[in-house]
């Protein structure tokens, strides 16, 4: 009995070491305020004033908060490095404070590549944050930060499992719950089918390592995303930041455990798959039949299909086994988002490729038993022991009952122990964005010059592969291997940096075999940011090289007219930036002159290629100051604030430079080199008089917009100086005229003013009593107003419109209340 509880207490003392660390999630936050570097506080959130029945039926513990677009698009304009995000209190839920540190989720040449071209895309990167609840020990915080959208999980001991997310249905947008996930989760089907037959776990897997491999060492995932995700997130952008905004919390959990996972690429099914089925099993066989090599260490399928998961224990750096898992996510629970439930899926199914298994399977603790049995059985033929105290573990089962599985727990001792020997043991983990070549290191933080991407997925035999890259004068600037032999499939990644000139790119094998296709499916490719490619193979018998010059040559690319002008009769004023618009838009002068106001954001529809040399040239006007006022191009209906070029506002967001408008009611033109601040695709033009708080009465006149690529639109007038820069007086007569008149309730006024200023709206009884005024700003000119005289009893009206000296008179008639 004594050597037992000696084995036992030895056992024990082995497994403690790991857990009584500091988790890597806090270490960020310390670190940062051990550096004295500043925490920005960013209120992205405040309270809701919704409610939903459905969810006080389904949710015990939850809060609606709402999204400020405008404070998210200005931390992705300009990203804090830490980050103090206050989550108010609302509904059910308490405030919550946390502290976070910017991470990086994918490897140095990661990309998304399309199935139906085989190719790179670009999509704008979203910032994802790692840290803790502030004040709670032991807690685990994951923050992504999208184009109008933000994505977040929370653990703590006290606190259970918080998912942060946007409601998902149409009337909700722009709303967004924090809610506790135990009730979700038991009610989410998850079985994982992967096998626990096998032997025990031996003393030396349980025990924790002796050396542990640093956090710069990766392990790089390959991420497949079948087609039902990229049809339900709305295409390539939202299905990339929805995996990735998983990924981010997923890479949390294994950070936490001392282990780096990084993306290595995500391979997106924007035409229908050749997956299908209705079990994990059969998906798994299918994705691994259909992709038996693949660019990373470790490979997943995300899939809505089936339920449930399965992966292979085959460990890391198995050169002949399957290193393939599959996953069946969730997208919602009732109405709200279930990222707890994808995350445990993913993490649960990657800890299987690491070579854990179950906790309830009869492998642990030195003697062949279970640490649990949430489900209610164990795997083999041991006793059932009782469940754990405070939630169970990502390898657990504890979702389906009463106990529950706690992120902040992590894998547990002995689970998180075999998966840090797996990696310790692992020899094809390479460093963080380092091939293990001869390079020189970034000299900064930023490229000067042109960044290009290598990425080189090895066959069996590295030891035969290497690479370098000259300059036209043959002097080698990098270089790299050969590599171990033991790497088949094993990722090598590569930045360069390089200025404007000509090179040229050797890769070599020594038996004369290339790295495709006998003894494994290596490949190579060279792109620059864009994903543009330079180079690319992999069947080349002893060598090949690429020669190419940079800047690369733009493919022609022709524009549909060289000299656009806008008249806005010929497009549909369009809402812009989902809640954030609630302000009117007007046309004056025949389509001439746009007047937006009363807390506006509004678009039109504009396919444009925006180039390095594209100039927007525009007239702008406002009488009255608001908080942003602006405009610029975009992709989506999400407001940003890298693409809004302020004009005027009493708040500091957007592209500065341009923010010198005098605020006189004169016009004022603009010409702004676009290209000079970003390029791209773009299919809107918008335009902003953003004032969110009372009177909400600013706004913005637009006129004379002309949009060209170099000196492509005759400037000779505007080069003359006969552009106007004042709003002339109007010399035609002033008039009004109201419709509907009789009216039910609103009426619009149409009328001429002689100058620009403000102007006094006033109705009066017929006894002559005062029963209605407004103000407003008027430019020279037509204007139009809305007016809603709802409040009014039924009864004929005399209507007066003061402009300076001027008044104009009419009657109004109000009918049928």
């Amino acid at each position: 009995m004594m050597k037992i509880i000696l084995a036992t207490l030895g056992l024990m003392a082995l497994l403690c070491c790991h857990a009584q660390g500091q988790s890597q999630s806090a270490k960020l936050a310390t670190s940062a305020k051990t550096n004295n570097q500043n925490f920005d506080q960013i209120d992205f959130f405040h309270p809701s004033q919704q409610d939903n029945p459905e969810l006080s039926r389904q949710l015990s513990a939850y809060g609606l908060l709402e999204l400020d677009e405008e404070a998210l698009a200005s931390a992705l304009h300009q990203p804090p490095e830490q980050l103090v995000l206050i989550l108010p209190a609302s509904g059910r839920s308490r405030q919550i404070e946390l502290e976070l540190a910017r991470v990086e989720i994918a490897s140095s040449a990661f990309s998304s590549v399309l199935a139906s071209t085989g190719k790179p895309v670009s999509v704008a990167a979203g910032l994802h944050y790692r840290g803790v609840i502030k004040g709670v020990e032991g807690s685990v915080a994951a923050l992504s930060l999208f184009e109008g959208e933000v994505m977040g999980l929370f653990s703590s001991k006290t606190h259970g499992n918080l998912v942060l997310g946007a409601l998902e249905e149409e009337r909700n947008k722009g709303v967004y719950i924090l809610y506790e996930d135990h009730e979700a989760l038991s009610q989410l089907a998850f079985d994982c089918a992967t096998s626990d037959e096998g032997p025990a776990y031996t003393r030396e897997q349980l025990q924790t390592p002796v050396a542990e491999r640093t956090m710069n060492e990766c392990v790089g995932i390959y991420l497949e995303v079948d087609h039902d995700i990229y049809q339900s997130k709305g295409g390539t952008t939202g299905a990339v930041n929805y995996i990735t905004g998983l990924f981010n919390q997923v890479a949390m959990l294994y950070a936490n455990e001392g282990i780096s996972i990084k993306l290595s690429e995500m391979y997106i099914w924007d035409v229908p798959s050749p997956y299908n089925g209705t079990n994990s099993f059969n998906l798994l066989s299918q994705f691994l039949n259909y992709r038996p090599n693949f660019n990373g260490d470790l490979g997943q399928l995300v899939s809505y299909q089936a339920s449930g998961g399965i992966a292979y224990l085959s460990g890391l750096c198995s050169t002949y086994s399957p290193r393939h898992s599959f996953s069946s996510i969730n997208t919602t629970y009732a109405p709200v988002p279930t990222y707890s439930f994808s995350v445990m899926v993913m993490a649960h199914e990657l800890g299987h490729l690491f070579g854990s298994r179950h906790t309830h399977a009869c492998a642990w603790n030195g003697n062949g038993t279970a640490l649990d049995a949430c489900p209610g059985y164990t795997e083999g033929d041991c006793p059932l022991p009782g469940n754990p105290v405070g939630g169970g573990t990502i390898m657990s089962y504890c979702h389906i009952s009463s106990t529950g599985i706690n992120f902040s727990n992590g894998f547990g001792p002995q689970p998180g122990n075999v998966i840090r020997n797996a990696a310790n043991a692992a020899p094809c983990l390479q460093l963080c964005g380092d091939d293990g070549g001869n390079n020189p290191p970034p000299t900064g933080d930023s490229c000067a010059g042109q960044e290009l991407a290598l990425s080189i997925v090895l066959d069996a035999y590295g030891s035969e592969t290497s690479w370098e890259l000259r300059d036209s004068n043959n002097t080698i600037l990098y270089s790299g291997g050969p590599y171990p032999n033991t790497t088949n499939g094993a990722l090598v990644e590569q930045k360069f940096c390089l200025p404007d000139g000509c090179y040229t790119f050797y890769i070599s094998d020594s038996f004369g075999d290339g790295i495709c296709c006998n003894f494994g499916n290596g490949a190579y490719s060279l792109v620059d940011t864009s994903g543009a490619m330079i180079a690319s193979g992999g069947n080349f018998g002893f060598s090949e090289s690429t020669g190419f010059c940079l800047p690369l040559a733009d493919e022609p690319n022709p524009d549909p007219d060289p000299c656009l002008s806008i008249n806005f009769n010929d497009y549909e004023i369009l809402s812009f930036g989902g809640a954030q618009d609630i302000g009117y838009a007007n046309l004056y002068e025949n389509g001439k002159v746009l007047k937006i106001g009363g807390n506006a954001w509004k678009a039109i529809e504009l396919e444009y290629e925006v180039k390095p040399g594209t100039v927007i040239e525009f007239e702008f006007g406002s009488t009255i100051q608001g908080e942003i006022h602006g405009i610029g191009f975009d992709d989506n209906n999400s407001i940003s604030a890298n693409r809004t070029f302020q004009l005027f506002g009493l708040q500091n967001w957007g592209v500065n430079g341009h923010n010198d408008y005098p605020g006189n009611a004169t016009w004022r033109r603009y010409v702004i080199p676009v290209g000079e601040f970003y390029t791209g695709s773009f299919n809107r033009l918008f335009f902003v008089a953003d004032h969110d708080r009372y009177p909400r009465n600013g706004n913005s006149y637009f006129r004379n917009i002309r949009i060209y690529d170099g000196d492509s639109c005759d400037r000779a007038a505007q080069l003359s100086g006969a552009a106007p820069l004042l709003l002339e007086e109007n010399d035609q007569p002033a008039t009004l005229k109201i419709f509907p008149n009789p009216t039910r309730g609103r009426i619009t006024l149409n009328f001429l003013s002689p100058q620009a200023g403000q102007a006094y709206i006033q109705a009066f009884s017929l006894t002559g009593q005062l029963v209605l005024e407004q103000e407003l700003g008027v430019l020279p000119g037509a204007n139009q107003e809305l007016l809603d005289v709802s409040a009014l009893p039924s009864g004929t009206y005399v209507l007066k419109v003061l402009l300076g000296e001027t008044q104009i008179v009419e009657k109004l008639t109000v009918i049928g209340r």
